[in-house]
Parts: structure tokens; C-alpha cells; sequence
């Protein structure tokens, strides 16, 4: 009996040794095969890159560096909004300022931009331009925000710039962006919805109306606005606008463009109701990231206010 006892003990031992063996052998191939799978498929979510502006352009996407767009390059602020206008012999320029917080800049130059005076009517409460022309034998006038209330005004001066006068007839037929309905356009007293939310840069020439709208440029009408509020509004063929400029039968653009350092300067005309690209140069001196303003300046060429120059422009 004891010897039949110790026979089956020998024997468990062995089955309990193959068993683990067999178990151990398992567990080495089923580690193997995940191994082998795991090296031909990849577990690492793949991101979508940042979105940004091509400027129009077909780029090879193994080769091309990201193009930035004007938001990643300016941050455009209400209150150092530019504008610039070019009278008969005179200059006039402005940064908008914010009423109630930022002061407004009005200045005058005589020698083609080399010194400027500073004209801005402090005496009036002026609190923040939103419009500035040039007019009659080189004098200008402003749709300004006035007074403790932030009135809207116009003011002109005869005097180039040492006094200025609040015309309210000049006021009812202006044309300015309104500073109390976000994404609204007055003209001539009629309120017209704008493109977007945020418009700026607006600039009118005869019932021309241009403006510039999540970084694009917008034509308008004002006579179509007075005569049945429309709100109609052609885009131009130009992306990433900086500036903007009109006369009665063209419109000028200043915006980002990858083959120019600067500023790319674009001039569309107006032919049969369409919008057709007639030139564009490049304006190496502008800056890109910073505020500016364009004027025609007819027959010396347009010119350009980007950061701390005045470029003239053929």
C-alpha cells in the first residue's frame, strides 16, 4: 500500500510540472503575437493641424510652411483704427481713439507727410473719430463721437484745422459705421446691416461704399440703402485685408500676400457691376502686423500709413 502511495504522489508531481510547463509555453506565444500585431498598428491619435489662411495660393502640403494669418499677425483694436485722406496740397490722418477712454488724434501736414501738427478739436469733447475726409481747397471734416454722451457729430473746419463747427446737415447724408448696433452700417440716415459683426475701415467715394469684414473686403451702395435700405454687399477678390480705400470707380486693398514682405497694394475697378483686378505692387516698407490706412491720392499715386512710415506709392 505504501509503495501504490508514493507511485500516484510521483505521478501528480509530474502532471502538475507538465501543466505548468504547457501554461508557461501559452503565455509566451500569446505575448509574442500581441507584440507582432501591435508593430504593424499604430494606437497614437492623429491631430488636425491649425487652420489658416492660404491667401488663394496651391501649395504642396509635404513641402509648404503654414501661411499665418492676419489674426495671428494683428489684433485689430477699434481704438487705433487709422485714416488717412489727402486733400489739395494737405494731409490728414487720425487714429479713432475710444470715447470715454482713449483719446482721439487728428493731425495736418503740408509737406507731404514729413512734419505733422496736431489739429484734434479737444475744445469740442471730442471723444473718437469715425470718419475723416478732405474737402474743398484742402480742409477736412470728421464724424466723431462728442460730449460726456458720445453723441455722434459731424464737425468741419475752414480754418485747417485750428476751428471746427458741427454741421448736422453734413451729419444726415454721412455714411460711418454705427457705435450703437453691433454689425450695423448707417448711410444717409438709413441703418444697413453689414457683412459681419465687427465691420471697420469704412471709406465711401460718390455712393460708393467699402469696408472690411473678418478680414475681407466689401462693396456697398448708399443710394440702393437710401432708396430701399438693401443691404447688398460684393465681396473683392482679395483676402486678408489690412486697408482699405475707394474713389467712384475703383477700390484699393492693402493686405497680406506671401510673395511680399510688406504689403500688397491691389487696385480693382468697377467695370459692368463686376469687381476685375487691374494692378498690384508690393509694398515692402508697410509693416504687416501693424494698423494702416490707404488714400488715393490721384495723380501722385496712392499712399500708405503702416506703423511709423508714409509710403508713397506709384
Amino acid at each position: 500500500m505504501k509503495r501504490r502511495t508514493r507511485h500516484r504522489s510521483r505521478a501528480a508531481q509530474i502532471l502538475a510540472i507538465v501543466a505548468v510547463v504547457v501554461l508557461a509555453i501559452g503565455v509566451a506565444a500569446l505575448a509574442m503575437l500581441a507584440l507582432t500585431q501591435s508593430k504593424g498598428t499604430s494606437t497614437t491619435a492623429s491631430v488636425s493641424p491649425v487652420p489658416t489662411f492660404d491667401l488663394g495660393v496651391d501649395t504642396d502640403a509635404e513641402t509648404a510652411s503654414p501661411t499665418p494669418s492676419v489674426q495671428a499677425t494683428v489684433s485689430f483694436d477699434p481704438a487705433k483704427e487709422r485714416f488717412l485722406t489727402v486733400g489739395s496740397g494737405v494731409m490728414w490722418r487720425g487714429i479713432a481713439g475710444e470715447c470715454g477712454s482713449v483719446a482721439p488724434v487728428i493731425e495736418r501736414s503740408l509737406d507731404d507727410g514729413e512734419t505733422w501738427v496736431d489739429v484734434t478739436p479737444t475744445y469740442r469733447e471730442i471723444g473718437q473719430l469715425l470718419a475723416l475726409e478732405s474737402f474743398a481747397d484742402g480742409q477736412a471734416e470728421v464724424i466723431a463721437l462728442v460730449g460726456a454722451d458720445c453723441e455722434p457729430q459731424a464737425l468741419r473746419t475752414f480754418t485747417q484745422g485750428e476751428f471746427w463747427e458741427p454741421y448736422p446737415e453734413v451729419l444726415a447724408s454721412a455714411t460711418f459705421i454705427s457705435p450703437d448696433a453691433s454689425g450695423t452700417v448707417v448711410m444717409a440716415g438709413v441703418e444697413v446691416e453689414a457683412p459681419c459683426d465687427a465691420p471697420h475701415g469704412i471709406r465711401t467715394a460718390g455712393a460708393n461704399v467699402v469696408l472690411i469684414c473678418d478680414w475681407m473686403a466689401y462693396v456697398g451702395n448708399v443710394e440702393l440703402a437710401s432708396e430701399s435700405g438693401g443691404d447688398e454687399w460684393n465681396a473683392v477678390d482679395a483676402q486678408d485685408v489690412i486697408a482699405i480705400t475707394t474713389t467712384t470707380d475703383s477700390v484699393a486693398v492693402a493686405h497680406l500676400d506671401e510673395s511680399c514682405d510688406g504689403l500688397a497694394v491691389s487696385v480693382i475697378n468697377f467695370a459692368d457691376d463686376a469687381l476685375a483686378t487691374a494692378s498690384s505692387i508690393c509694398a515692402e516698407e508697410a509693416d504687416g502686423a501693424s494698423p494702416a490706412a490707404l488714400a488715393i491720392a490721384s495723380p501722385a499715386g496712392d499712399v500708405l500709413w503702416s506703423g511709423d512710415s508714409l509710403v508713397q506709392l506709384p
